[in-house]
């Protein structure tokens, strides 16, 4: 006599696992790019940086967006995690500064941002948290290109618009103003430069403006970032200082083109160009 039971507990088993595939392969991969962040002073001679950043959605909807900073050496700098809902407002950003032992956390809860700082110091641990209410113009820095997309034409037209950027490590907000400044060329081409500049004078007055350069194309997309980013640099003796400098970021297809036509000239053991 043959029995069904096998087959049932393989169609069970089966039924258990389809929700799960399914999901996983409703995920969709949005963004996958990486960078090399420059000496400011080397004319682009200098790597002193490597970035990476993979942003997915999940099948509910959600964004997910991870960044790595990396040293030269290959070891990770810093590590970001967000996560966004459906309509892109911010669930949960996280950052781990493995440079200074600093670990950060901000997150949306109702009609407020909660904020909370972890620093662990040769002499003693620093621990601070604060809350702000939110503001429908808070956004994250891995945020802030897509609500630039949102606005760009107004920005071209002339306008200013206003951001709050989520600052985990400062546990605050800081205001800035976005505006065009000008067309200049980059890369061989001429692409529109941006500029951010932080509302406050008493900020401003210590902090210089970012420059985001973007393609002039249908596309838009960001091509570098000048100024500071959340990146250590060390002095003789040991003290930690923000670093400016120049995030070059390079997307799959400027890959494509670069190893285009190199086939022929590799090396037998070579293959793709690579």
């Amino acid at each position: 006599m043959i029995t069904t039971r096998p087959l049932f507990l393989f169609a069970l088993a089966f039924k258990l696992l389809l929700p799960f595939s399914t999901e996983a392969a409703k995920e969709q991969t949005l963004i996958h790019l990486t960078g090399k962040i420059y000496d400011r002073k080397s004319n682009f001679s200098k790597v002193v940086f490597k970035f990476e950043k993979h942003v997915t959605k999940k099948a509910s909807g959600e964004l997910v967006a991870k960044s790595k900073y990396f040293s030269m050496d290959g070891k990770t700098a810093l590590d970001e995690v967000v996560e966004y809902s459906p309509n892109d407002t911010l669930k949960l950003f996280q950052r781990k500064q493995k440079q200074i032992n600093r670990d950060t956390m901000a997150k949306r809860d109702g009609e407020k941002v909660l904020f909370e700082m972890k620093e662990k110091r040769a002499k003693n641990d620093k621990h601070d948290k604060d809350d702000e209410g939110w503001e429908d113009n808070m956004i994250t820095p891995e945020q802030l290109t897509r609500y630039i997309h949102r606005h760009f034409d107004k920005i071209l037209a002339g306008e200013t618009i206003k951001v709050r950027l989520i600052v985990p490590s400062r546990t605050e907000t800081v205001g800035f103003r976005v505006f065009k400044e000008e067309d200049k060329e980059f890369q061989g081409k001429v692409r529109t430069r941006l500029r951010m500049n932080p509302t406050s004078i008493f900020i401003r007055a210590l902090v210089d403006p970012v420059d985001l350069y973007f393609e002039k194309e249908k596309s838009r997309r960001l091509l570098m970032v000048d100024g500071r980013l959340p990146v250590k640099t060390f002095d003789r003796e040991g003290n930690y200082h923000d670093f400016v400098g120049q995030l070059v970021l390079e997307y799959p297809d400027q890959k494509d083109k670069a190893t285009k036509g190199k086939k022929t000239a590799t090396a037998p053991t070579q293959k793709n160009g690579n």
